[in-house]
C-alpha cells in the first residue's frame, strides 16, 4: 500500500474503509515508471508531482487499454498489465491476451488464476500448462539474440515461471511445479543449472531483470534467495510462414477421428441410474439426504489440493423429484461455473462457464442415431452479472435441433459452414438453482443444483424407461468460453467452432436409466464430503456465483 508521503489523490471524497478515499477505480495490477494500469482497463498517469516528488493522480482522469468489464464489481480482467512497443497491452490475467485499440488480439490459455484456485488445480498436464498464475516477474524484455522478440515473465503460486512472447507464444518453463519438481540439494555452486527445480510455493518476490550487457537474472528458491543468469533464449528461432490447407471435404474426416477418439476414451460404465421420487423438494434443501443413493457420474478426475493421487474433480447426478427434473454437479469450492457475461442467449455456451444437461426425450427414437432427432435436447443455465445486486439471476436457455412443434429458429455459422435449430428458447424464468458449501478434505467443494419442470422439457418420465443423454459443464471466464467437460463425450476439446460447439451428438452419450427404486452408487474415489465435514454452509437459492 502506497504511503501517504508516496501517493496523492488531487480531491478528497468520502472516506471508505480505514479512512481512505472511496473510489471505484479497480485493483492496480501494472505499473511501468508513473503510468499505473488497473484491473478494470484504465490507465492513470499523475496530473503532477508534490513539492516532494509524490505524483498526483486524478481518480477521473484515465485512459483505457481495454474496455470497461460488465461488472465492475469483480475484479476486472486480473493480472498484471505490461504496455508493448506497439502500442498494446499484455494482460496476464485469465486468459492471458494482447489488448490493442480495445480489442483481444489473441489469448493464451490460463486456468485456476490467481493463489487460491491454485489449490485445488492439477498438476501441469502438458508443456506450457499454466495453473496458480499471480502476477507478472518484471517488465517486458528482449533477449539479446534470437528471434523470439519481446517477452514476458508470469510468476505461478504453485512455483514454476512461464515466459512467452508479446504475439501469443509459449516459449518455455523456468523453474517446475513444486508438485512435480524435486528437492533442492544440500549445496549449490556457481554455475549448477537449477531450471528443474522450484520457487515453491507463495514465492512471491520472483522477478527477472535484462541487466544493460544483454544478460538476463532471475531471483529463484523460494525459501533460499539466489539469483541465476537466465540462458538460451538468444537460441529461440521463428518457424517459417506455413499454410495449411483444409477444405470441406477433410473436415467430416477430422469429425470422424474425433468419433472414434472419444469412443476409446468414453467412461467403462455407459449408463447411469436417475432416481424417480414422488415427493418434491426445492434445490438445495436436505442435499446430503436428497443424493445419498445418488448414481455420480464423473466429469474429470485429478488431483486434489496438494496431494498427487487421483481423484475425482467434477462430478454429476440426476434425479426426479415430484413433477421436475434436477441435476447436481459438485465441483472445486473456487470453480465458477455460473461466470458468463451472458451476451446473446443463443450464444450462451460460446461467453463463460455454464451448467449443461443434454437429453433425448424420445425414448423411442433410434439409440445408434448420429445426428440429433425430435425430442433430442440440451439445457444450458448460467448466471446474469447484475450490478450492483449480490446473488446473480439465473440464466437458462433450451436448445431444440429439431421440433415438430416449430419455435424461434436459429442459425450458427462458422466460416465453413451453418447449422439450424428449430427452437432455441430462454426457459429461464422455469429454472431455479441453489447452492451448497461443502466441507471436505482434502479441499471444499460446492454443489450447485437446478430444478426445471419437465413440462417446460416436453417430457413424462416413467420407471423402466432408458433414453440417451449426458451431463457436463463449460468452463470459462465471463466473455470467454475455454473448455467443455462432459461425463460420457470426450470429443469436446473443439472451443474455435461455432457450430461445432452448438451442435447435440446423441452418438456420443451415455444411457440413462430412470427407476423407482433405491440407486446403488458405485464406489468413488472422491469422498462424500459430509464424512469429514464439521460443518456445513446454508445453500443459497440462487443463481449467484
Amino acid at each position: 500500500m502506497p504511503q501517504p508521503e508516496e501517493f496523492k489523490w488531487c480531491v478528497a471524497p468520502a472516506a471508505g474503509p480505514r479512512g481512505r478515499p472511496n473510489y471505484r477505480i479497480g485493483n492496480f495490477c501494472g505499473v511501468d515508471t508513473f503510468t499505473a494500469f488497473t484491473a478494470l482497463g484504465r490507465i492513470y498517469k499523475p496530473t503532477g508531482f508534490t513539492a516532494e516528488g509524490a505524483p498526483i493522480f486524478n481518480p477521473n482522469v484515465f485512459t483505457t487499454y481495454a474496455p470497461a468489464p460488465d461488472s465492475p464489481a469483480e475484479h476486472g480482467y486480473g493480472g498484471s498489465v505490461l504496455p508493448t512497443p506497439g502500442g498494446g497491452h499484455v494482460q496476464l490475467g485469465s486468459p492471458l491476451c494482447l489488448w490493442r485499440d480495445g480489442r483481444r488480439v489473441w489469448t493464451y490459455p490460463n486456468e485456476w488464476f490467481g493463489v487460491h484456485a491454485s489449490h485445488s488445480a492439477p498438476p501441469p498436464r502438458w508443456g506450457g500448462d499454466i495453473n496458480g498464475a499471480i502476477g507478472a516477474c518484471g517488465p517486458l524484455f528482449t533477449p539479446r539474440a534470437g528471434e523470439a522478440g519481446p517477452m514476458w515473465a508470469l510468476n505461478s503460486n504453485m512455483g514454476a515461471v512461464h515466459l512467452g512472447t508479446i504475439d501469443g507464444l509459449y516459449v518455455a518453463t523456468v523453474m517446475r511445479d513444486c508438485r512435480k519438481a524435486g528437492g533442492w540439494p544440500a549445496t549449490i555452486k556457481r554455475g549448477d543449472n537449477v531450471i528443474e527445480y522450484t520457487n515453491g510455493q507463495e514465492s512471491f518476490g520472483v522477478s527477472l531483470n535484462p541487466l544493460d550487457d544483454g544478460r538476463i537474472v532471475m531471483s529463484v528458491g523460494g525459501t533460499m534467495i539466489g539469483l541465476c543468469r537466465l540462458e538460451g533464449l538468444e537460441t529461440v528461432k521463428r518457424l517459417p510462414n506455413q499454410s495449411l490447407a483444409i477444405g470441406p471435404s477433410d473436415l467430416p474426416k477430422i469429425l470422424a477421428w474425433q468419433a472414434k477418439q472419444a469412443a476409446q476414451t468414453a467412461p467403462a460404465k455407459p449408463f447411469l441410474a436417475v432416481r424417480i421420487h414422488s415427493a418434491a423438494r426445492n434445490p438445495g434443501d436436505s442435499h446430503d439426504e436428497a443424493w445419498k443413493d445418488a448414481d455420480w457420474a464423473e466429469i474429470e478426475t485429478g488431483s486434489l489440493g496438494k496431494t498427487k493421487a487421483k481423484a475425482v474433480r467434477v462430478k454429476a447426478a440426476m434425479g426426479v423429484f415430484g413433477d421436475k427434473l434436477h441435476v447436481v454437479w459438485v465441483v472445486p469450492f473456487d470453480e465458477r461455473p455460473l461466470d458468463n457475461s451472458v451476451e446473446s442467449l443463443p450464444m450462451l455456451f460460446k461467453t463463460g462457464s455454464a451448467l449443461d444437461v443434454m437429453l433425448g426425450t424420445n425414448p423411442s427414437a433410434n439409440p445408434r442415431r448420429v445426428a440429433a432427432a425430435e425430442g433430442d435436447i440440451r439445457l444450458l443455465v448460467t448466471a446474469r452479472p447484475a450490478k450492483g445486486q449480490k446473488k446473480n439471476p439465473p440464466v437458462a436457455v433450451l436448445y431444440r435441433p429439431k421440433s415438430s412443434g416449430g419455435g424461434k429458429k436459429v442459425q450458427f455459422s462458422s466460416p465453413w459452414r451453418t447449422i439450424e435449430f428449430d427452437d432455441v428458447a430462454d426457459v429461464s424464468s422455469s429454472v431455479t438453482v441453489a447452492e451448497t458449501y461443502l466441507k471436505s478434505k482434502p479441499i471444499d467443494f460446492r454443489a450447485y443444483e437446478i430444478a426445471v419442470p419437465l413440462k417446460t422439457l416436453g417430457w413424462k418420465v416413467e420407471p423402466g424407461v432408458s433414453i440417451k443423454g449426458d451431463v457436463g459443464l463449460l468452463r470459462g471466464r465471463a466473455g470467454t468460453t475455454s473448455e467443455r467437460l462432459y461425463w460420457h463425450n470426450k470429443a469436446t476439446g473443439l472451443v474455435a467452432d461455432v457450430p461445432g460447439e452448438a451442435m447435440l451428438q446423441p452418438e456420443h452419450w451415455g444411457e440413462l436409466r430412470f427407476t423407482d427404486k433405491a440407486v446403488a452408487s458405485p464406489a468413488s474415489d472422491q469422498k462424500d464430503p459430509k464424512e469429514s465435514q464439521p460443518g456445513r454452509r446454508k445453500r443459497k437459492n440462487s443463481g449467484d456465483n
